[in-house]
């Protein structure tokens, strides 16, 4: 079991580069490998999207990478969660937002 205060994945990318990132990645919500390392992306799904980055030549390091639900308890998207997620894109600002998962 994950203790209770390590259950938030926060947003990820390099700090001097997030207001400069063209590239946002989306994802639903963290798996057990993303909440344990505390990482968005961390655990299988992160190798896929590596993988795919890879392919497309965009380097992970200059994309924001975050999730609408920031820990495995919630089951559904709330308004705050939602509103989080817009301030944090306002904030950002990409070019792109790349939604990635199950419900994309």
């Amino acid at each position: 079991m994950i203790p209770k205060q390590d259950r938030i994945v926060e947003s990820h990318g390099v700090p001097n580069l997030i207001a400069r990132s063209d590239i946002a990645i989306v994802g639903e919500a963290p798996g057990y490998t993303e909440m344990s390392k505390r990482r968005p992306f961390s655990g299988p799904s992160g190798h896929l999207l590596d993988s795919w980055l890879t392919l497309q030549g965009i380097s992970r390091v200059g994309c924001f990478i975050t999730n609408v639900i920031g820990n495995r308890i919630s089951k559904s998207a709330s308004t705050q969660d939602k509103n989080f997620l817009f301030e944090e894109l306002k904030f950002v600002s990409p070019k792109v937002i790349l939604a990635v998962g199950r419900i994309a």
